[in-house]
């Protein structure tokens, strides 16, 4: 407990000069570490998490308060969080290598009113593939799958699997 309390408080005082600018930087080079990195920043990152770097991280303005990642949830390297609303990972989710986790329609590239700015919420359990995007204020429910590099825009029942078909370009599947 002590040694966390030191990292953070040396993570605090390395970074003083450069704010939360240089913390998302370290993010996107650093390998490991990152767990500190965000808690020293008010991230909520619960024990047991596991965070492969690089992390992506944008639009957290002063601290990473809008991210909360529950007990041995494992995230990919490169995986892009958008932090200008909340986004909250379940305990024992699994968030594949590249996925995406947007909050704001800016963020997500789309059109002015097209979609407007919301938490992303994923469930206990609930495993996010590799390259898929979720999009602002989605929720993706317990132990749902989301297949390799689907574009979620509704939400995804607990137990469910949202695929990507090329025929039928997006189709949520029933759970298993």
């Amino acid at each position: 407990m002590l040694g966390d309390a030191l990292r953070t408080w040396w993570l605090r005082r390395a970074y003083a000069r450069e704010g939360i600018e240089a913390a998302v930087l370290a993010l996107g080079t650093a390998r490991d570490g990152h767990a500190a990195i965000l808690r020293a920043f008010g991230g909520h990152i619960a024990p047991g998490a596991a965070i492969a770097g690089p992390l992506h991280v944008v639009n957290a303005a002063t601290s990473f308060a809008n991210l909360t990642i529950g007990a041995h949830a494992v995230l990919g390297p490169e995986t892009h969080i958008d932090l200008t609303d909340v986004v909250s990972i379940g305990p024992g989710a699994v968030i594949e290598p590249r996925a995406a986790l947007l909050t704001s329609a800016h963020a997500a590239g789309l059109r002015p009113g097209a979609r407007g700015d919301g938490p992303v919420r994923i469930g206990a359990g609930a495993r996010i593939g590799t390259g898929a995007t979720i999009l602002p204020g989605i929720t993706i429910g317990e132990g749902a799958v989301i297949d390799p590099h689907a574009l979620v825009g509704a939400d995804v029942p607990a137990g469910a699997r949202f695929a990507w078909h090329e025929a039928a370009d997006l189709a949520l599947v029933r759970a298993r």
